[in-house]
């Protein structure tokens, strides 16, 4: 049996410098995967629920008719097929997806259904089902997020949270002396004559030495090995390694540890009478938290502050729960337990009730509850003070350099994709000036979790921390996003 050869998809940004207002840009779709034709072929789905607009083959993103239907790939190349995307300022659109899909021979083009003229879209479940909607089957599949806005530059995000399925890289400006452009994220390519140490197989391999190298229990390695998958459209091959907030989504994989591994944390956290928690909000106010009981439940009680020493209040007021003690008001995935929670940055720390919300703008709470969860899955959430004053523990969280900190629980599938190593190559492309996280490991750019984004409220000028351009910078001549080798012959 043949080996599957490296899957190599290239789409290239030229932007039209012009004086005009009307900015243009093409992203040129060129199939560089070398696969047989006679077994693979590879479309592109796009859409934006927001605008209700749908990637039309000529590279447009064009209105969703009314009503409900279908929305069709387009195979990438070839004649008549996708070979770019338009973008201009005069077509705004926000939160666009494009999943580039791998399509066995033989099998129809991969649609999505749609209703409310698009507002509504059913989306493929993510690994480890896979399965799309209707009768279509399990392909393999990675997106891209496109946001055009009708003022500035587009932003381009190179998504892994769901998880780890294929490499792929976006470079900008790449030319013959700099290949690697003046800024690129994702994972490294290959350099022109070297073979590609990082691709598929190999971060695969290398995530499993990673897990037996972390010092976590005999079960939580067995728990999150358990992420790798194994359904999709390339047979016995395994689908991708899972985030874990997806694998134990909607009570799925009840018996797995990964539920339960943030208990401690939580009950450090949430139920300590009278500890104190001093974070800064994205209004800029300060705000001292307090765990105490609310209605036989554990929660975070925020009042804001316009000063850091908390004496004068800004009227805000709310409160983050305990997952083990959820809001009952709080809107949940179908038996979500407190673990799912903390991976999937979901319930409570997405909870805009009136319960989280006394009083102020809920903006202010959810940027709350994002940093309070984001310090979790970074395992610094029980460090950084306990006076609850001068926003101490939202310095320390936003230092970089205190992430991941050995004999405390983390994301480990997070640090994995921030800090792991195939030989001496990151996994993630690392930044200007990378940072070493707490056991002294540089790390790149990734998306580990949903709130994996540079800190806001701590050291200013610290290296980039998610795969994605937001937006482009000024200068932007080409953008190559690069889906990359498999691994084998």
């Amino acid at each position: 049996m043949k080996k599957l050869i490296p899957l190599l998809l290239t789409a290239v940004f030229s932007a039209l410098v012009s004086s005009r207002a009307e900015a243009q840009g093409t992203l040129e779709l060129a199939n560089e995967t070398n696969l047989p034709a006679s077994k693979f072929s590879l479309y592109a789905v796009g859409y934006s629920t927001a605008n209700k607009v749908m990637l039309s083959v000529d590279g447009k993103f064009v209105p969703i008719p009314a009503g409900a239907g279908k929305i069709t790939g387009h195979k990438i190349g070839g004649r008549g097929g996708l070979n770019q995307i338009i973008l201009e300022r005069s077509n705004a659109f926000d939160g666009g997806i494009v999943l580039v899909v791998l399509v066995p021979r033989g099998r129809p083009a991969p649609y999505v259904t749609y209703t409310g003229g698009g507002s509504s879209i059913t989306q493929p479940t993510n690994p480890p089902t896979n399965t799309w909607p209707g009768k279509q089957g399990k392909f393999l599949y990675q997106f891209i997020e496109i946001t055009q806005p009708s003022a500035k530059n587009p932003t381009i995000d190179i998504s892994m949270v769901d998880g780890f399925i294929m490499p792929i890289t976006a470079t900008i400006n790449p030319s013959k002396r700099r290949p690697n452009g003046i800024a690129q994220v994702g994972q490294p390519l290959k350099r022109s004559g070297e073979p590609s140490s990082v691709n598929r197989k190999t971060i695969f391999e290398a995530y499993r030495r990673f897990l037996q190298r972390e010092d976590i229990s005999r079960e939580e390695k067995a728990a999150y090995l358990a992420l790798f998958t194994s359904s999709g459209s390339t047979g016995s091959e395994r689908t991708g390694i899972v985030n874990p907030g997806l694998f134990i989504a909607s009570g799925s994989h009840p018996t797995s540890p990964l539920n339960s591994v943030w208990d401690e944390t939580i009950q450090a956290l949430f139920h300590t009478p009278g500890r104190k928690v001093g974070m800064r909000g994205d209004d800029n106010g300060y705000y001292r938290g307090t765990v105490m009981q609310v209605g036989g439940r554990w929660v975070l009680d925020f009042i804001g502050y316009t000063d850091a020493s908390c004496t004068t209040t800004n009227g805000n007021h709310y409160r983050v729960y305990s997952p083990l003690t959820p809001d009952p008001d709080g809107s949940y995935q179908l038996n979500e337990t407190a673990g799912c929670m903390v991976f999937a940055n979901d319930g409570v720390f997405a909870d805009s009730s009136a319960n989280a919300v006394i009083s102020g703008p809920a903006s202010v709470a959810l940027g709350l509850q994002r940093d309070l969860v984001s310090a979790m899955n970074r395992g610094v959430a029980l460090s950084g003070g306990t006076t609850g004053l001068n926003a101490e523990n939202s310095t320390f969280w936003g230092r970089e350099t205190n992430w991941y900190p050995k004999g405390k629980t983390y994301n480990v599938f997070s640090r994995f994709m921030h800090a792991g190593r195939v030989g001496r190559q990151p996994v993630s492309v690392l930044p200007r000036r990378p940072a070493k996280d707490a056991q002294g490991v540089l790390m790149g750019q990734s998306y580990g979790f949903g709130f994996d984004e540079s800190p806001v409220h701590s050291l200013a000028n610290q290296p980039n921390v998610p795969s994605k351009f937001d937006p482009t910078p000024d200068g932007t001549k080409r953008v190559v996003i690069t889906f990359g080798a498999w691994g084998g012959a």
